[in-house]
């Protein structure tokens, strides 16, 4: 998942709106990770960031005909099906099937075996561990999102108080002025950076 990216790699992007995600893939491994995502998108400082933790910069395009790589060197890839692209699945299902006979023979060299049974690349269909990980909030996180409701209560109390005072005056108001009015005292808020979804206003 995007987000889930962006919190792995402590990145932060705006290609979706309502969400401080990038369009990526990431392939993470033993001993480092590959990141596919339009290098235009990349400042000099987040290339710093990627090298220091041993990963690797790959033009998005290019994620199929690495999952085809993997498939073919017999990796197991854990691929939660619940979110990650068909495209993938699909990709590293076709190429373990096309590469099966070179595997088949490799195992046959080298004996390689688990449990007694000869070993071959599949997938492992199982929620991703990021997930898990993510849902854990540190004290950072826990007193980021405590303060953030604050400052956001702070905001609407304003506009409560705006509003008011409008439809006192005999002030005729659209949904449109009230969303827009909301987002302008958000807006005001310290370390304000995007609503989550556009105000849903009825009158």
């Amino acid at each position: 998942m995007l987000d889930e990216i962006a919190w792995l790699l402590n990145l932060r992007g705006n290609d979706v709106p309502h969400s401080p995600v990038m369009y990526a893939y990431l392939i993470v491994e033993t001993d480092g990770s590959k990141l596919f995502i339009d290098d235009a998108k990349i400042t000099p400082e987040v290339i710093n960031h990627l090298k220091n933790a041993r990963i690797e910069l790959r033009p998005c395009e290019s994620i199929l005909s690495e999952i085809e790589s993997l498939a073919a060197k017999g990796a197991c890839l854990w691929l939660d099906t619940s979110s990650v692209s068909a495209a993938i699945v699909n990709t590293y299902k076709s190429a373990c099937n096309k590469f099966a006979g070179g595997i088949a023979s490799l195992i046959n060299k080298n004996k390689t075996t688990i449990n007694g049974e000869p070993w071959e690349p599949s997938a492992i269909n199982k929620s991703s561990p990021v997930c898990l990980a993510k849902a854990v909030k540190n004290e950072a996180e826990l007193k980021g999102m405590c303060n953030s409701h604050l400052r956001d209560a702070t905001a609407l109390a304003q506009f409560w108080a705006w509003l008011e005072d409008e439809i006192s005056n005999g002030v005729v108001l659209t949904e449109v002025n009230v969303a827009d009015k909301l987002l302008e005292f958000r807006s005001a808020q310290e370390g304000f950076v995007d609503t989550s979804f556009d105000t849903i206003s009825g009158m």
